[in-house]
């Protein structure tokens, strides 16, 4: 659960430039209810995901943690909570299906392995944001030495001023409508 750090230095990059936040308190709890939530109980549902299916690929599980319609369809983004909260999930959308996804996963891959990322790079994420973990939070501070073997600390910067540089409202309205949704390419969108 160390991606938390993540979603909080989003939340961070969110409030620096969009001013539709008046609770940033509220805005941070939203931000990281996905996780609480799913920590004490259904992570399917706290996502708005879909079920597993028994031989899914790869791709398709990663697809499947995060519904955005659903989300959208069952609830507005009008309070600070809300706002948090569809942010989060816009983060683990782009993480799963853009960032972490490589096609060469389908015939390996060690979902262990990016929690170690996680670990490795939080220090990092922290320093640079200036964030740290809320008390609901805190017990998944956990660090490891090394280097990080899926991801690295640039495409993590670059994905969080990404996702943190969304528009909540346009891209409610792009996913209700079932339009596209920018891309984010995680070897072009490199922080130097």
């Amino acid at each position: 659960m160390a991606s938390i750090i993540m979603h909080i230095a989003t939340a961070k990059v969110h409030l620096q430039k969009y001013k539709d936040v008046s609770s940033a308190d509220e805005f941070i709890r939203g931000v990281v209810a996905p996780d609480v939530l799913g920590w004490k109980g259904d992570k399917i549902a706290s996502h708005y995901g879909e079920p597993r299916i028994k031989g899914e690929s790869l791709k398709q599980k990663f697809a499947g943690k995060v519904n955005l319609g659903k989300f959208i369809s069952q609830r507005t983004i009008d309070t600070d909570y809300d706002k948090g909260y569809f942010l989060h999930l816009l983060g683990d959308f782009y993480f799963f299906n853009e960032l972490l996804y490589r096609p060469e996963y389908e015939r390996h891959y060690n979902p262990h392995a990016i929690y170690d990322d996680y670990a490795i790079l939080q220090n990092d994420v922290m320093s640079k944001y200036g964030v740290q973990y809320t008390p609901e939070t805190k017990q998944w501070n956990i660090t490891k030495e090394g280097q990080p073997t899926m991801i690295t600390f640039d495409q993590v910067c670059s994905f969080i001023e990404f996702c943190g540089n969304l528009d909540l409202k346009e891209m409610a309205k792009k996913i209700q409508s079932e339009e596209d949704i920018p891309f984010f390419d995680r070897d072009k969108h490199v922080i130097q």
